[in-house]
């Protein structure tokens, strides 16, 4: 038995796998990877304090499956509800890479209290001249922040054989397509101008409920005939904030206090005598924030005192650096450093023990 090689077949279909291999490792466009959604697993995770970036990196996630998170509106912040989607990336060469474009778009957010997190997409092209010199400011200090970015990321102490990325990614907005460079070091991500102004700002502040208490007669609302034995109260108050980017990235912080007494059952009294506070923060790098707890002036309860607690707390989350509350005028105050922009929350209460439950 013998047979013959076509060698014009067999030439012909080694083109056509190797431009299989080359569609399989080059088409970021298609296929579903049944990636995680990075906003249900931070709403479902059992710690809620816990570092998401530590959550996300547990995940191993590489630099093209970061990207079809996006793509697939699988990130931290959803952007397909405003018309905007990822459509493709694709790698290009260093000398292609822009910090910024101004002919394509970048996300800016309302500043609203009631919508904290709502943003829209603006078309750069579409700016005034007052407009645009702003970005041109806004964007030479950006560069300037990247740049450490950069460097530190590309440190040899950190990786020695880390690998930059350069990323072309093509969005669609509003029926128009518009296209961002990407950079990643390693599976880091560094900067896009879109990704790169996306963030999710979450504030929270929760305390004891005195809403029952009857302040005009100065008496709690406290059915004593049901109670046997003394009782432990507690005033509390705690204030966090987080700020991250789609990845997860980002910093958190929280301070809280609790003040502590008794409730006298046979006579139906209550005594502050303690108190005492926490504080929580992380930050990932390029990200800053500050907790404070200042207790101004605390008297227990005694046969003299009624007793009382005055205190005030701070909170700020950030991309400035250094951000850093300082105690001055009976007040905190806040400074920081370099291009970036922070949110703060501040509470001060003056608490006596009919407060405490």
């Amino acid at each position: 038995m013998s047979f013959k090689i076509n060698f014009k077949n067999s030439y012909f279909f080694s083109l056509l796998f190797l431009l299989f291999l080359t569609l399989i490792s080059c088409n970021y466009k298609k296929g579903n990877k049944n990636l995680p959604d990075l906003a249900a697993l931070f709403e479902n995770t059992d710690n809620k304090d816990q570092r998401k970036s530590k959550i996300v990196q547990s995940l191993n996630l590489s630099w093209e499956d970061k990207l079809d998170l996006i793509r697939e509106d699988k990130g931290a912040i959803k952007i397909n509800t405003i018309g905007l989607y990822l459509e493709s990336f694709e790698m290009i060469k260093e000398k292609d890479f822009k910090l910024f474009d101004y002919e394509s778009i970048m996300p800016v957010y309302l500043n609203k209290k009631e919508a904290m997190n709502s943003f829209k997409i603006i078309k750069l092209d579409t700016l005034n001249k007052q407009e645009k010199n702003y970005l041109i400011m806004r964007n030479s200090i950006l560069e300037e922040k990247n740049s450490k970015i950069i460097d530190y990321y590309s440190d040899a102490r950190i990786s020695k054989d880390i690998k930059k990325y350069y990323v072309l990614l093509n969005w669609k907005y509003e029926n128009e397509t518009y296209s961002t460079t990407a950079l990643f070091i390693g599976n880091n991500f560094i900067y896009d101008q879109v990704i790169s102004n996306l963030r999710n700002n979450i504030s929270k502040s929760t305390k004891s409920d005195s809403k029952n208490i009857n302040y005009k007669n100065n008496i709690a609302p406290i059915t004593c005939d049901t109670i046997s034995k003394d009782k432990s109260i507690v005033y509390f108050q705690k204030i966090s904030m987080s700020l991250y980017d789609i990845f997860g990235t980002g910093t958190s912080a929280s301070a809280n206090i609790n003040i502590e007494g008794k409730l006298d059952a046979e006579n139906c009294i209550k005594y502050l005598q303690t108190r005492n506070h926490d504080i929580k923060a992380y930050s990932d790098f390029g990200y800053s924030n500050d907790a404070r707890v200042k207790v101004i002036d605390f008297l227990p309860t005694s046969t003299e005192n009624t007793g009382y607690c005055e205190y005030e707390i701070a909170v700020a989350v950030g991309t400035k650096d250094n951000l850093t509350w300082s105690w001055e005028n009976n007040s905190f105050k806040l400074s920081s450093s370099g291009y970036g922009s922070s949110t703060t929350k501040r509470s001060s209460s003056y608490i006596i023990p009919k407060l405490l439950n």
